[in-house]
């Protein structure tokens, strides 16, 4: 128990004895004599006249006090008594560094007369020396920087805390040997430092000493004097600009030199020189420019270097030396570099009969040294002469010239490099440079000329035809396969994009094999038209070279060769050899065939059961003959109509060609949907809606009926359509299914086909008819901090509050028991990753503490929850600041005379600045902008209006590629109310729309604190706004069209009697030819706008 609180308890005791005399009689007597503290406590460091007090449980007797206390060693001194306490007081200090024990024996006695229960032996010790525990730099150090701090560290405090005003009475402990010129402080009680200024000499060796006698704040003194020693870095040369041995060092180059520690300049400049290597003596005049810290200088030469010359810089040795003291440089002191040469062309790219040049790159010149790109271009030949204006830039990082001239292919280009380029010094190049190559051909290509993976293609047109376009190739290799409804869909679920990519037909499918020759020229493209009806009524294979074909697949054939044996091979042409076949060999033919290398390749059955492919023969033999025909139904794969479109059905075309195939492209794969009806398909998460119409004539289909299919389910639903060729399927859905799974429609029958898909939406998306569109959320999350700024090493706590939406009706969730939290920081690495546990009612916290070392920037909070939709995100979070902040100390308030006016209108605005504590902000600057951004009119009043001019031709970045700019700025002075008055002309000058102007004022208070406040003002180009909408987005053709003209002002409200202006306009899209820069054909697209009729 502390010493004070038994004094406290004893005192109270003794108040409360009188009233309890009568009551109770003095037991004191009966209790044990007794230590109950002393001071100081055992173990502890007793100051060096400190007075040495034991506390009792009652009053001593002082007279038994003299002889039973004893001191160890023995000390002279008086004991004394008060009351309850005894106190041993030395007559001279206690030896320093020394133990002692007090020794109370059981002859001390109370004042009752009763005897100390038992001896107290008290063991303290006397106050040690002060020490130097640590000395910066350290003793014996060497290579010193000429800048470090010298520091002293003591064992205890040696000066007490005192303000800034007293700091100048503390000692200075320190003597130094040289002396030093500078400036020492206490860090702290027991940390001394000095700062020497100037700097320490360099190559110097100093001795530091703490003299004896210094006493701390305890009274501990200093023994002995404490000396160390160490030796700072000579002076010498830490970085020259150009660095030794360096090469084509420009001649207006500066030397720059930066040494390790502070300089003497005149000894520096007397001893610098820079000359021709093979001089020894003498230097370049020049002028010296020196740091601000005297630790390195630049030195620019009079006159411009010598061309291709090696130079030697450096400085005279023993005369260059530090700025204190005498050490002259050491290390190395000199180096040397080589100038540019004489101007020159030193390389090309491509170089000199270079082949199979990209004709990508351009031609690039290499120079010997820096050139005047003003002479480079006219000095320049290319042969043949480009078909375009070549594109020229210098790169100055390593001198050279590109020229880029968009090669031909397959070329042979002379370049002519003549005289009379100049180097930036104005030094020409005097001999010519003929540089030549050839250009490789265009690689080969091989592309169809389609949309996408899929196509609608007219069963009602007299043919089936797709374009083909190819590009230095020997021949194509084309195939056409029927493919079945289910594969289709199959496909076109998995993937919407290019669903015909990874569709591998088997041989059954093949409906045509044929090949076309291509002699077109190299490097030209040629475009095939496919006539695909055609070719597959055929019903077989073309192939040049090849004789015609006796065989189909299921026939019988024998082979006729004799004597060689006919060979079959694992794949056509150049496959491995699986089989030698001699006459009267048997086979079956089961696929093919397959047109390679002038030959018919049929796909067989060998005896062993395996298959293997061997030619049918030459156009000088057959190696096979027909012997027993397969029984086959004949299909009419056309309509019977007699025309060459392909029949109703799902057809794929396969394209190829040796030479892409070789260089690893894969083959043109493409599907093509033949259709007589067109399925337009609108999906929502519980409902489908089909509209079955006639390709040849846009007529509804009633009566149709329409099969609806998905990925996972398979078919889902059916239904048949109506009068009007709709028809509404509602789709069985499960919390757990994905209502926007890919959804396909089939009408299939003997008079129609058609099959449609939600995806298939080009030219109809919502957005392009003014709409917005997203996906139903199947939660709302609502995430917030308790503020949203932080310091590192702060805590964050966050909530969030988590609802199922469940049609409205907001339940906590019941699908999961923990949402995962993750946080990220400024850099996007996750700092934080949690599952945090939901509450009944839907919500959840947690806490998040910032490290002391966190970078500073934006965090954000992101909540990922749990769900099986692939398609969108379902969560979200909050963004918070970490940020060194300096709390505000004053507000702005920004504030507009009007919210809206019109153009032309002046605009005020009222910057108001005031402390938190109730004072103005006077005489502050004032910075202030405007940004100008499109203003869109938000009408609020029934039906919807469309109120915006725009081209709904530039794409949809003419409604979302707005931005804002900055249409003014200014500064000024607050007055003596602390505020500013700004004033702006509602100036619009060409702006096609009104304009929401954001103003932004910054005040500077006399600290150099800033706070910015910001407010809006709507630009109106007029006070009323026109808006329109259809009373039926699609028209029909000879019926009349009615559009609402509606007028109102900025509030919504209708403003009757206005004279509106209308011109209807009729706007065709065709689709053009026109050539491009480099006069190439290319297919583009134009609006005709044909005035239909005016009114007002």
């Amino acid at each position: 128990m502390p010493r004070f609180l038994i004094l406290v308890l004893i005192t109270l005791v003794a108040f409360s004895a009188p009233g309890l005399a009568a009551q109770q009689p003095d037991t004191t007597a009966d209790l044990p004599f007794q230590v109950v503290d002393s001071s100081p406590l055992a173990g502890q460091e007793l100051g060096a006249t400190e007075a040495i007090t034991v506390f009792f449980d009652r009053a001593v007797d002082c007279a038994t006090a003299p002889g039973a206390v004893s001191l160890t060693p023995a000390l002279d001194g008086a004991v004394t008594c008060d009351g309850a306490s005894l106190t041993f007081t030395p007559s001279a200090p206690y030896p320093s560094a020394t133990p002692v024990t007090l020794t109370i024996s059981t002859a001390l006695q109370a004042a009752d007369g009763t005897p100390l229960a038992e001896s107290l032996t008290l063991e303290m010790s006397t106050i040690g020396n002060l020490a130097v525990t640590e000395v910066l730099p350290d003793d014996g150090a060497t290579g010193i920087e000429t800048n470090s701090v010298i520091t002293v560290i003591f064992n205890r405090p040696v000066v007490p805390l005192v303000s800034n005003e007293d700091r100048d009475t503390l000692p200075h402990p320190l003597t130094m040997d040289p002396a030093v010129d500078g400036k020492g402080e206490w860090l702290n009680t027991s940390i001394y430092v000095f700062r020497p200024d100037p700097a320490l000499a360099g190559g110097t060796t100093y001795t530091m000493t703490v003299n004896v006698g210094l006493t701390a704040v305890d009274g501990a003194a200093l023994a002995d004097s404490y000396s160390w020693s160490f030796t700072t870095v000579d002076p010498s040369i830490v970085e020259t600009t150009p660095q030794d041995l360096a090469s084509d060092v420009t001649l207006d180059q500066s030397i720059q030199v930066t040494f390790n520690q502070p300089m003497d300049r005149a000894s520096v400049e007397s001893s610098f020189f820079i000359r021709p290597d093979d001089q020894d003596s003498g230097r370049i005049d020049g002028a010296f420019e020196w740091a601000d810290t005297s630790t390195g200088f630049k030195f620019t030469p009079a006159d411009n270097l010598a061309l291709d010359t090696l130079y030697s810089a450096g400085f005279e040795p023993g005369v260059a030396r530090g700025e204190t003291g005498t050490a002259t440089l050491a290390g190395r002191t000199d180096w040397s570099f080589v100038t540019v040469p004489e101007p020159s062309v030193v390389g090309t790219d491509p170089f000199m009969g270079e082949e199979d040049v990209d004709v990508s790159n351009g031609l690039t010149i290499y120079f010997a040294s820096p050139m005047n790109q003003d002479t480079l271009k006219d000095h320049i030949t290319i042969d043949p002469e480009p078909y375009r204006e070549p594109n020229y830039y210098y790169y100055d990082w390593d001198s050279s010239y590109n020229i880029s001239f968009g090669m031909e292919p397959s070329s042979d280009y002379t370049v002519t490099i003549s005289p009379g380029m100049e180097d930036v010094y104005g030094n020409v190049i005097t001999r010519e440079r003929v540089v030549t190559f050839t250009t490789a051909p265009y690689s080969p290509n091989v592309s169809l000329q389609v949309p996408r993976g899929v196509g609608l293609y007219n069963a009602y047109n007299d043919q089936t035809q797709v374009f083909v376009t190819h590009r230095n190739v020997s021949r194509l290799d084309l195939e056409l396969y029927s493919v079945p409804t289910d594969d289709f869909i199959s496909r076109i679920e998995q993937d919407t994009y290019d669903p015909a990519y990874s569709y591998t037909p088997t041989t059954s499918q093949v409906l045509a094999q044929w090949t076309i020759q291509s002699a077109t020229p190299e490097n030209q493209v040629r475009y095939e038209l496919l006539n695909l009806g055609a070719q597959a009524a055929g019903g077989g294979v073309s192939c040049p070279g090849a004789p015609a074909s006796r065989l189909k697949v299921g026939d019988s054939a024998i082979v006729i060769t004799d004597p060689d044996p006919l060979r079959a091979r694992a794949t056509p042409v150049d496959g491995e050899v699986v089989a030698q076949l001699y006459r009267d060999y048997r086979v079956s033919v089961v696929g093919g065939p397959v047109c390679a290398d002038e030959l018919l390749w049929w796909e067989v059955t060998l005896r062993d059961g395996s298959t293997g492919w061997v030619a049918e023969g030459t156009t000088d033999e057959y190696f096979l003959d027909l012997q027993a025909a397969g029984q086959t139904t004949p299909v009419d794969v056309t309509q019977g109509l007699g025309n060459e479109a392909l029949a109703p059905g799902v057809y794929m075309l396969r394209v190829n060609s040796p030479e892409t195939q070789h260089e690893g492209q894969d083959a043109r794969k493409h599907f093509l949907m033949v259709s007589t009806a067109s399925l337009t398909v609108k999906s929502s998460p519980h409902e489908v809606l089909i509209w079955a119409t006639e390709l040849r004539n846009g007529q509804p289909i009633p009566n149709a009926p329409i099969t609806l299919y998905t990925r996972d389910q398979g078919q889902v639903a059916s239904g048949v359509t109506d009068a009007d060729g709709l028809v509404r399927l509602s789709v069985p859905t499960t919390p757990d299914e994905d209502p926007y799974e890919t959804r396909v429609a089939v009408l299939q029958t003997r008079d129609h086909f058609g099959i449609g898909m939600p995806d298939w939406s080009d030219g109809i998306d919502t957005y392009q008819f003014g709409l917005m569109s997203d996906y139903p959320s199947q939660y709302r999350l609502y995430v917030y901090t308790d503020r949203p700024v932080y310091r590192p090493g702060q805590p964050v706590y966050f909530k969030g509050i988590l609802r199922a939406r469940d049609d409205v009706t907001y339940t906590p969730p019941t699908d999961f028991q923990t949402v995962p939290v993750m946080i990220y920081d400024e850099s996007g690495e996750m700092v934080f990753d949690q599952d945090v546990s939901l509450t009944a009612y839907g919500t959840f916290s947690g806490e998040f503490d910032i490290a002391d070392d966190a970078g500073l920037g934006f965090y954000r909070i992101s909540v990922d929850l749990p769900t099986n939709r692939q398609y969108y995100y379902e969560g979200g979070g909050i963004s918070f600041s970490v940020a060194e902040y300096r709390v505000p100390e004053f507000q702005v308030d920004v504030t507009a005379e009007a919210d809206q006016v019109v153009q032309n209108e002046m605009i005020r605005v009222l910057v108001d600045s005031k402390y938190f504590f109730g004072g103005v902000v006077s005489d502050a600057n004032v910075d202030y902008s405007v940004q100008a951004s499109p203003y869109f009119f938000n009408y609020d009043g029934p039906g919807y209006y469309d109120f915006y001019d725009i081209d709904a031709d530039a794409g949809p970045g003419e409604f979302y590629g707005f931005y804002s700019e900055q249409i003014a700025s200014g500064s000024g002075t607050t007055d003596a109310s602390g505020q500013y008055l700004i004033e702006l002309p509602a100036d619009l000058e060409d702006a096609t729309q009104s304009q929401t102007w954001t103003i932004e004022a910054t005040v500077r208070d006399e600290s150099g604190l800033t706070v910015s406040g910001r407010t809006e003002v709507i630009v109106n180009k007029g006070l009323v706004y026109i808006g329109a909408r259809p009373a039926d987005y699609v028209g029909f053709a000879g019926q009349e069209s009615e559009v609402e003209i509606l007028a109102v002002d900025w509030d919504s409200q209708p403003v009757a009697n206005q004279a509106i202006d209308v011109e209807v306009v009729e706007r065709r899209w065709n689709s053009v030819q026109e050539k491009d820069d480099a006069g190439r054909t290319t297919w583009t697209w134009e609006v005709e706008e044909i005035p239909v009729t005016t009114g007002s």
